[in-house]
């Protein structure tokens, strides 16, 4: 067994030039100008969301995806079920496989995030409700049932 590190000047360095850097996992995933430690279970990385973001909607075939927000705000809508979430700093949520859902992220969000078991299964959502589509345009934009 051996102690594996990615030091912090590196990853600063990563998220300047991407808003996610994968750290962990699977060599596909990772971005060549950054260090990694490999991983045959998990995959895991940060996200920097230094401006408003809504990520298309989707869901994970097989992956359990573990989020904590270390900084700022997250919301999600679960899509079959129609419920808004609200995830603020220090705030650790988990999506189980197969949960369709819509995104967005607070200008200067920071989130870690890991993806148990590792691999990309994501998969987009088809025939998004147009409910989710005008929440998605800004983070102001309030959720309709």
């Amino acid at each position: 067994m051996s102690i594996k590190v990615i030091k912090g000047q590196t990853l600063k360095e990563a998220l300047d030039k991407n808003y996610r850097v994968y750290l962990c996992g699977d060599k596909s995933m990772i971005q060549p100008e950054l260090e990694y430690i490999p991983d045959d279970y998990l995959e895991i990385g940060t996200s920097d969301y230094r401006k408003f973001t809504a990520d298309k909607p989707h869901y994970h075939r097989s992956n359990h995806e573990y989020n904590y927000v270390v900084k700022g705000c997250v919301k999600l809508i679960d899509i079959e079920k129609g419920e808004e979430f609200v995830f603020e700093e220090d705030t650790l949520f988990v999506i189980s496989p197969n949960t369709a859902y819509a995104g967005k992220n607070k200008a200067g969000t920071k989130i870690f995030f890991v993806k148990c078991p590792k691999g990309n299964d994501k998969m987009l959502v088809e025939n998004i409700p147009q409910n989710v589509l005008d929440w998605q345009k800004s983070w102001e934009a309030e959720y309709k049932k």
